[in-house]
């Protein structure tokens, strides 16, 4: 009695595994799509709420400018990849006109390859800059989106929308309430 395949058996065996493989590649690079715009909006939205949470804190400054009166994601689209950072002090300036405007170390990041942040809904879409402010203090209260420059000031939500651009079907948003603050992440 022989043991082992014959040359013929073992061809076909390939054959049907590469078939099968084919059939599934597709399916595995739409899903990685997917979910490279997944986690890059659950990454949004962690950097929303580490940027108010900042403005909840005691008045720091993780830069060494005080005294803070904001924090800010900004979003910035001027190049590609697009990026996004916590800053703190946006728009201030000390007495000599100076900008008290600074990066929070370690809270720059950049959106994947063929992923970028649509300009739908910007007030201005050839607006390379948008930004999402949290109050230290003031009159909507600490720790409240206090403004969002560039986006939809009117209405009660800021949406961002992560965009795919081999596959729309890969598209998320991050909506944010400016009123209550509640975040939520959705797909398109």
């Amino acid at each position: 009695m022989k043991r082992g395949f014959t040359l013929i058996e073992l061809v076909i065996t390939v054959g049907i595994l590469a078939l099968l493989s084919s059939m599934t590649l597709p399916s595995l690079r739409k899903y990685q799509r997917q979910m490279d715009a997944k986690v890059a909006a659950q990454e949004l939205r962690t950097s929303i709420l580490q940027a108010q949470s900042y403005a909840l804190a005691p008045r720091v400054s993780y830069t060494g400018k005080t005294p803070i009166s904001n924090y800010v994601l900004y979003l910035d689209r001027s190049v590609l990849p697009h990026t996004y950072k916590i800053m703190e002090n946006y728009g201030v300036v000390d007495a000599g006109g100076a900008s008290l405007q600074a990066e929070v170390p370690g809270t720059k990041h950049i959106l994947p390859e063929n992923l970028s942040f649509d300009s739908f809904g910007w007030v201005n879409p050839a607006s390379s800059q948008a930004a999402i402010v949290f109050s230290t203090a003031g009159s909507v209260g600490r720790g409240k989106i206090d403004y969002v420059a560039s986006k939809w000031t009117t209405d009660a939500n800021a949406v961002i929308t992560i965009e795919n651009s081999i596959d729309s079907s890969a598209n998320w948003q991050v909506t944010i309430n400016k009123i209550t603050g509640v975040l939520d992440v959705s797909q398109l």
